[in-house]
């Protein structure tokens, strides 16, 4: 969720002032709301799930709180005239921010089916005023139906306000959804098919590979102009040596001297990245491969592709996927066990697909679960570079 391309964690107060020195509209990402979230009565709670679902349920955005819209002909005008602040609609006091955000994650956890995951708050201090503003998700999960009351509807988004979604919407909404996971899982197949199933090329030892692909109908990004940003934004290949160039699919950052390392960006803003992890080899010729450097070189990858993001505006939610390629003379030490040979001989492994939904997710706690996948299939009961509180060890961008 952002706001003239700005996470709305990083908003200031100017930010929230030049809304209004704008005028900029409403729009099927922003409403604008002169008070506070009413939630006294069942009216109110309804009301705000509406709202809050509407915008899930259709592109996501951002609800904020302390703007009042301008009016003409006695008609709401679309664009905001004054920023008023909110206040507790109780007793008029100022708000107890904390308390607030509580009782909102309350009424959405209990009364929004499925649970809508991923919302983020930013109060923002304007003078002697605050506006709070709901930064709303797109949800994989859609349609999500209010369940208040009884009150089982489903709510959509257009520039003018909500609506309730019919049967055909709805159903649509389902199908939607489901189809943007079956075709990112198809990019990724046909990638892995087109470049890595058929090595024409000199025999490497093994390789991550790493696909993140926005989901969703997004538009073609257009890459005219993001050399510098590609090559500055994405580390370092070989000293001195990296280049980025065009090709058919968009833009590849790569070096002449490493041509299997490179980081492709997609014109759907999607990104393929690829990466050697085995160097050396024992006496009997096989490769050795350490399980860190694997985990170590996915998040790096994808810690520089979500900075990518972030400044091309490509925005949540996304699907990662971890592969691991030409393994079958490789082999690892596990301290139990000893050598042997990685996932039993497979060369290839491709890890189910995990969904990033907030633009600033906790990547490793994200990649958790693949790289337990990861170690197990070496023998290990998990991933052993998290800590027992969860936390990832290493430095994964050194």
């Amino acid at each position: 969720m952002r706001l003239n391309g700005k996470r709305i964690a990083d908003l200031t107060a100017e930010d929230i002032g030049q809304l209004v020195f704008n005028k900029v509209p409403e729009s099927i990402t922003l409403e604008y709301k002169a008070e506070g979230p009413a939630l006294s009565s069942d009216g109110d709670k309804k009301e705000f799930l509406g709202d809050l679902s509407a915008m899930a349920n259709t592109n996501g955005g951002l609800l904020i709180f302390g703007i009042k819209e301008a009016k003409e002909d006695g008609k709401n005008a679309g664009y905001p005239e004054e920023i008023t602040g909110i206040k507790d609609p109780r007793n008029g006091n100022p708000v107890n921010v904390e308390q607030l955000k509580q009782v909102l994650d309350s009424v959405i956890r209990d009364n929004l089916a499925p649970r809508l995951s991923g919302i983020e708050y930013a109060p923002i201090q304007y003078e002697d005023r605050l506006v709070f503003i709901i930064g709303v998700p797109r949800s994989l999960q859609s349609p999500h139906m209010i369940t208040f009351k009884s009150d089982t509807k489903f709510y959509k988004r257009t520039n003018s306000g909500k609506y309730q979604m019919d049967v055909r919407e709805i159903r649509e909404a389902m199908l939607r959804t489901s189809r943007w996971k079956e075709s990112a899982e198809q990019f990724r197949e046909v990638r892995i098919n087109a470049k890595h199933r058929i090595d024409t090329g000199p025999i490497y030892g093994g390789t991550v590979l790493l696909h993140v692909i926005p989901l969703g109908d997004r538009e073609t990004i257009d890459l005219k102009g993001k050399r510098r940003e590609v090559l500055e934004l994405f580390p370092e290949i070989v000293t001195n040596r990296d280049t980025v160039t065009f090709n058919l699919d968009g833009l590849k950052k790569h070096s002449t001297s490493a041509e299997e390392y490179y980081y492709q960006i997609y014109r759907n803003g999607g990104m393929e990245s690829c990466e050697i992890i085995c160097h050396d080899k024992d006496a009997d010729g096989s490769w050795q491969v350490q399980l860190p450097e694997i985990t170590n070189t996915a998040l790096k990858h994808l810690h520089h592709y979500m900075e990518f993001a972030k400044n091309q505006n490509i925005t949540a939610p996304f699907v990662v996927f971890l592969s691991v390629i030409r393994m079958g003379k490789a082999y690892v030490r596990v301290s139990h066990i000893g050598k042997q040979h990685f996932s039993q001989g497979e060369d290839m492994i491709l890890f189910p697909g995990v969904v990033i939904d907030e633009d600033n997710a906790n990547l490793p706690a994200i990649m958790q679960s693949t790289f337990d996948i990861l170690y197990q299939a070496c023998g290990l009961e998990s991933c052993n570079v998290y800590d027992s509180a969860g936390n990832y060890t290493f430095d994964y961008l050194r």
